[in-house]
């Protein structure tokens, strides 16, 4: 897939575009070759954009934003690894400190059949998914992003359990 594909089909993925044009771009993103889609001049505006389709009440759409950061965390370098890890670890952090997720639901119990909470917990599978990788990269990257990583990782968890604890 070249750049210009890859930029047509990142404006397919606009939130402002039609549910089933979003869902179809996701798809195809999911089938391009990783390759592909790691050297995109557009990476930020993919990031930004996958965020947004995690974010929707749809959960096809937000499924397809998960598989994409799967197939990527497996296949990516380091550095991407951790922007995927990042976004995917502000996301959760912003359902906790947002509306989305009530924290008196937490304090009170969470119905985990429910498919909010089946959709948040696909989301911190995958974040634990990576987290357990993360050794493999302290023998082959520099100590500062590890640091980087485990900073951004503390700092979610702290934010989405603060609430409870006061």
């Amino acid at each position: 897939m070249n750049q210009e594909q890859l930029q047509i089909l990142i404006e397919r993925m606009d939130p402002d575009q039609p549910m089933e044009v979003r869902r179809d771009a996701l798809h195809t993103l999911c089938c391009a070759p990783p390759s592909d889609v790691l050297n995109c001049e557009y990476w930020g505006t993919l990031c930004k954009y996958i965020a947004a389709a995690l974010s929707d009440p749809d959960s096809t759409l937000s499924d397809k934003g998960l598989r994409f950061y799967a197939k990527t965390f497996s296949s990516s370098t380091f550095s991407i690894s951790r922007e995927i890890y990042t976004c995917l670890a502000k996301h959760l952090e912003s359902c906790f400190t947002s509306q989305q997720m009530p924290v008196s639901t937490l304090s009170i119990g969470m119905d985990i059949t429910s498919p909010d909470a089946v959709q948040i917990l696909k989301k911190f599978r995958l974040l634990n998914e990576f987290q357990k990788e993360v050794p493999s990269f302290w023998i082959r990257h520099p100590e500062k992003y590890i640091f980087k990583t485990n900073d951004i990782a503390v700092q979610t968890k702290w934010e989405m359990f603060r609430p409870c604890l006061v």
